[in-house]
């Protein structure tokens, strides 16, 4: 039969040998832990969009429908349309406004509806419409006629389905009818382009 003490000395044992080998493991060569330092930047990841029952992305997942707003360059002279053209990808359809003499400001947002230069409404293809106004381009000659090419006005995409000029005067605006309300982005290739994407 064992003593009370000899318990002890046992017990203490079992109980200060874990304590002695992670002591052994963590070693006393590391660093010591600067908590002022700042922490390392987080790097962002990417999430895949949600799909439908048909296998599309969520269009209003993907990008958001509101308003985007790109006030004229400082010092622009007045840029010059020159090309519209559509294209189908993977996801979305485009749109390319290419100019000459810089790119101009711009605003593009959902309307209810297209109302041209003359207070008539101007009907496209589609359900729902994003209306693009130009700040500082012109599309149309001093005399008359326009000064870009439109290449395929009426595509019939998954999302795009009409692009027109709704007013190539003071302020060019360009109407695009869209089977639905769908998230779109506006993004610039300098020195000429710019472009709508919308998801499909």
């Amino acid at each position: 039969m064992s003593s009370a003490p000899g318990r002890r000395r046992a017990v203490g044992a079992a109980v200060l040998a874990p304590l002695l080998l992670l002591a052994a493991c963590t070693g006393t060569g590391d660093p010591p832990v600067d908590s002022s330092a700042p922490a390392p930047p987080r790097t962002a990841t990417s999430v895949s969009p949600p799909i439908d029952a048909d296998g599309k992305t969520s269009p209003s997942v993907v990008w958001p429908s509101g308003p985007r707003v790109q006030p004229r360059p400082r010092g622009a002279t007045g840029a010059v349309l020159v090309q519209v053209r559509t294209g189908r990808h993977d996801g979305f359809d485009r749109v390319v406004f290419e100019f000459r003499d810089g790119l101009p400001g711009y605003q593009v947002r959902y309307v209810d509806k297209i109302i041209g230069a003359g207070g008539a409404r101007v009907r496209l293809r589609g359900e729902a419409f994003l209306l693009l106004a130009f700040d500082g381009a012109r599309a149309s000659e001093p005399g008359g006629g326009d000064t870009f090419t439109l290449a395929d006005p009426h595509p019939g995409y998954s999302s795009i389905k009409d692009v027109r000029l709704v007013d190539g005067g003071a302020r060019v605006r360009f109407g695009i009818g869209l089977g639905a309300v769908a998230g779109y982005k506006v993004s610039e290739l300098p020195p000429d382009r710019m472009y709508v994407d919308v998801a499909a």
